[in-house]
């Protein structure tokens, strides 16, 4: 224990566990690291070339054009923008 009170396991050197095994911390940081994604996801929408993140929510229209990397991209399958046929009235 350092002198400020924090714990530090020696094995795998993170935050103290017990009285679980390392191995034990690691799937479960995995498992709620997957949660934590499924979740942002569920809200957002990502761009499928450089992965920024865009709220569902303020996203209008049926293409979302990223700002980051300049790809125009469906917001239902990701797709890019030239892929889709355009229909016109």
């Amino acid at each position: 224990m350092c002198e400020c009170g924090y714990e530090t396991c020696l094995l795998c050197e993170s935050e103290c566990h017990k009285p679980i095994m390392c191995y034990q911390k690691q799937d479960w940081n995995k498992k709620c690291e997957a949660i934590t994604e499924e979740a942002i996801l569920l809200e957002h929408i990502m761009c499928p070339k450089c992965k920024t993140l865009y709220n569902k929510d303020s996203a209008q229209g049926l293409y979302i054009y990223c700002g980051e990397c300049n790809y125009l991209f469906c917001r239902e399958c990701q797709d890019p923008e030239e892929s889709h046929p355009i229909e016109r009235m």
